[in-house]
């Protein structure tokens, strides 16, 4: 029977393993049908090794999966808060708003823009528990909900196209006794690298935002 034990065997084979020692940190070995195995360096943080037959090595790395998170902030403290998100090879945004109250002195709506935009590319319309809708055009945000001082609000926002198009929007917000839903759109084809969230006066006492990235 061959000996594997001994260093520079591997499986009976010929390998010297000190030859792997002049590999880059991370890289792996791999084979790609002509007989000599080749070294594919290793990716960026949070991708995985995926197949993909237009390689020449048939493997690449990528995103993980269809799911990405980018963001899991604090909304504490925070009148205006901007997050920077990397949306590469991720069309949907998911963006979730727990338990914000608003600090003593805060009122109006909490507010949403994308890349810190303030220019009127903003349509949207909303319902209120039932109320005649509101809507605006050429607005400079989006609205999304009543902030109170009391009651805790929690709100789900997707975002589509976010890679370049123009993005299409939908949110659902409640509190224990209201309910707002509503859409629109932010006529800008540039890609989304920024989320922005604030209340329109004062700031917010409580509140978590986590935004994560969706393919499909």
């Amino acid at each position: 029977m061959p000996d594997y034990s001994s260093a520079g065997s591997v499986f009976g084979g010929k390998i010297d393993v000190s030859e792997l020692a002049q590999l880059a940190k991370g890289s792996v070995i791999v084979g790609d049908g002509s007989g000599a195995p080749q070294s594919v360096g290793v990716g960026s943080n949070d991708e995985v090794l995926t197949a993909d037959s237009t390689q020449a090595t048939g493997v690449k790395w990528g995103a993980g999966g269809a799911y990405a998170e980018l963001a899991d902030v604090s909304l504490s403290g925070d009148g205006d808060l901007d997050v920077t998100v990397d949306t590469t090879g991720f069309p949907i945004l998911e963006i979730y708003l727990f338990n914000v109250v608003g600090a003593s002195g805060s009122s109006g709506k909490l507010r949403l823009r994308l890349n810190d935009s303030a220019s009127s590319n903003y349509d949207w319309q909303s319902i209120e528990d039932g109320s005649a809708a509101t809507a605006q055009n050429g607005a400079t945000q989006f609205n999304l909900l009543n902030i109170s001082t009391s009651v805790a609000v929690n709100s789900k926002i997707i975002l589509f196209d976010v890679e370049g198009n123009p993005t299409e929007f939908l949110h659902h917000s409640t509190t224990e006794d209201n309910v707002w839903h509503g859409g629109g759109s932010w006529n800008d084809a540039t890609a989304i690298t920024s989320i922005n969230v604030m209340a329109e006066t004062g700031n917010l006492t409580s509140g978590r935002m986590i935004v994560m990235a969706r393919k499909t």
